[in-house]
């Protein structure tokens, strides 16, 4: 379909972020859509490229599909080294929308749609979303019972104008293509429609209102916004194989491991199966990084009858080795708690790009390359050295990727087709940042925090570990500056929102954090006996000692662990001072009704106070006006 609207087109801005001094640049990417079809199951192997709407409704017969007109969409999702995507906001408009009907979006994942695609080309795409519950699903934008052209219709293209937040998709997805499945679930009869506009919508004018009014074709196609926030800590690494060799059962002994392609196909006793393996710096994965993102690229080769191939995870194997030597580990990595993904290779059907002539639509690298979203997978790693088994699943047909081995690869037809060595051989792109963790403080002004790696202190905010003196006493010791990885704190600040970022440091994530007499966990977990966790009882904000059995304490928190203390009730804190509750009020002062105490708990002078601060008295705070 159309790929003209307004694509790549970027604008820069710039913003104040609030309660700070310094710009924060942003920018604003808007794309149009690279292909959006309709598939329909009752023309399953038609094509339906060139309509200017979608059209979407699907009906059932008890719990099978009896008709389905779905629509699918592809958009190109521009890399942008140094930002993130703070949000996207995708564009559709209704062209009419009658009887029961909504919209559901579902991701289609990895396999991107073509102007070729049908029904049946994308059908194991489409099932496989299906299986997952649908990203959104909205009540459609437009005048109820008519299309955008009949008498009654609403003049203003607002009212039809449907913006959805594909945000966190987007952010999964990065760079690359998002790809989208577009379902009206709701229809119970061929009345119950809803169409959107597709890329090759052209002016729309409704003569049947007085006076008449038109809308014009680039207010109507289908377009996405992204705007990119600057990420100074963001980066991004590409990695080629270490190895990667395909082996085959009938010539068990040989090994393939310098050979330009990989040939692949497992039915029966035929079994061609491809491994591969990456290396990833050890920062990627540090404690301290967020990964945002990754992918894998295949580039086909040739693809003859099924496109079907999967992803298990493997262990460490050699480039040179062979069939016979991985025999045992094939069997075992072949199972489905190893399965990483199926998917659909691209490439032009029962063709082989460096022989076979190749149709218009395939005449770039894009249309044979696969982009595989890993970042599930990457994310739960422990190691940064790891391998995949890739398989033709349950197929003879003849499936071909591209090695790191390849070299420039020049259409046998057509000498002017020439793909580029660095456009082929695979390649694991992963974007990753510095970690941060968003702590919410209540009126209470205090809490307890734990994270895997070093973190910067945040303005307003004191931290403190705590160790069990005696009696019902705990003393605690002020950080500056950062809290080391995997320590667990006392974190006082006044009531908001806190950011604790990353440091540079790279750390490992401790099995059971521990710093004085506090233990940090990393799930919800239950506390042991001779705990005390922070808590606001009758005003006063102070480690109490735990009764019930299955108390919990929630991820990234603390408890203090101080089973000597013999069953007191709760426990004073010293702050380098008297020692009293988290909220400075004396567990057991006669004066503690008019003692005044610094946020952190020191006894303040009543008659040298100063203005603006944050005092506590009674057990609440207040500020000096």
């Amino acid at each position: 379909m159309n790929n003209f609207l307004l694509r790549g087109l970027l604008s820069a801005t710039v913003c104040l972020v609030a309660g700070s001094a310094f710009a924060q640049t942003t920018e604003t990417a808007t794309i149009g859509v690279s292909n959006d079809v309709t598939l329909r199951k009752d023309a399953a192997d038609k094509t339906f490229a060139t309509n200017t709407d979608l059209e979407l409704y699907t009906l059932y017969t008890g719990d099978v599909i009896s008709t389905d007109f779905i629509g699918a969409m592809s958009f190109d999702l521009p890399s942008k080294p140094g930002y993130a995507i703070k949000s996207a906001t995708l564009r559709l408009v209704t062209e009419r929308y009658k009887g029961s009907a909504t919209l559901s979006i579902y991701s289609l994942g990895n396999n991107a749609v073509s102007d070729a695609d049908t029904y049946n080309s994308q059908k194991a795409n489409v099932e496989e979303a299906r299986k997952n519950d649908p990203f959104i699903t909205i009540t459609p934008m437009g005048t109820h019972g008519k299309a955008i052209f009949d008498a009654g219709a609403s003049s203003d293209i607002n009212d039809w104008t449907n913006n959805i937040d594909l945000t966190l998709l987007a952010q999964k997805c990065g760079s690359g293509k998002l790809n989208l499945l577009l379902v009206n679930p709701s229809a119970k009869s061929n009345n119950d429609v809803v169409r959107f506009y597709s890329s090759d919508a052209e002016d729309m004018t409704n003569t049947k209102v007085d006076p008449n009014f038109t809308f014009a074709a680039e207010d109507l196609h289908p377009q996405l916004t992204i705007v990119y926030e600057e990420d100074a800590d963001q980066k991004t690494d590409v990695s080629l194989p270490t190895a990667d060799t395909w082996v085959r059962k009938d010539k068990a002994n040989d090994n393939y491991g310098s050979k330009t392609t990989m040939e692949l196909k497992s039915k029966d006793n035929t079994d061609f199966v491809g491994l591969m393996s990456f290396s990833l710096p050890a920062e990627v994965l540090g404690s301290n990084n967020e990964v945002k993102s990754a992918s894998l690229r295949l580039v086909t080769e040739r693809t003859k009858g099924s496109r079907t191939f999967s992803l298990y995870k493997y262990v460490d194997f050699a480039e040179n080795t062979n069939y016979k030597t991985e025999e045992g580990k094939l069997a075992a990595a072949r199972t489905e708690a190893n399965l990483i993904g199926t998917y659909s290779a691209k490439g032009q059907g029962n063709k082989s790009f460096p022989i076979d002539p190749v149709s218009d639509d395939f005449k770039t690298v894009d249309a044979w390359t696969n982009t595989i979203d890993l970042t599930d997978y990457v994310k739960g790693l422990d190691t940064n050295s790891f391998a995949f088994l890739i398989e033709h699943t349950n197929s003879a047909d003849q499936l071909m990727f591209y090695t790191k081995e390849t070299d420039d690869v020049t259409n046998a037809k057509d000498a002017t087709l020439v793909f580029k060595k660095e456009d082929l051989v695979p390649q694991l792109t992963v974007v990753y940042t510095k970690n941060t963790y968003n702590l919410s403080v209540t009126e209470a002004g205090a809490a307890t925090l734990v994270l895997p790696y070093e973190t910067e202190i945040p303005e307003g905010v004191k931290a403190y570990t705590l160790t069990y003196a005696s009696g019902n006493k705990a003393v605690a010791k002020e950080l500056t500056g950062v809290i080391p990885a995997n320590t667990p704190v006392l974190v006082n600040a006044e009531k908001g929102d806190y950011t604790f970022k990353a440091t540079a440091k790279l750390t490992t994530k401790a099995a059971e954090p521990v710093s004085g007499s506090l233990h940090g966990v990393w799930s919800e977990e239950v506390v042991p006996e001779g705990s005390y966790v922070l808590q606001s009882q009758s005003g006063t904000v102070a480690f109490y000692h735990v009764e019930a059995t299955d108390f919990k304490v929630k991820a990234n928190q603390a408890y203090l662990y101080a089973p000597e203390a013999a069953g007191a009730k709760m426990l004073n804190i010293d702050f380098g001072g008297e020692a009293t509750a988290v909220n400075g009020v004396e567990a057991e002062s006669s004066n503690a009704n008019t003692q005044v105490y610094t946020i952190d708990g020191k006894k303040a002078n009543r008659n040298n106070l100063a203005k603006g601060q944050v005092y506590v008295t009674k057990g609440k705070t207040f500020i000096l006006k």
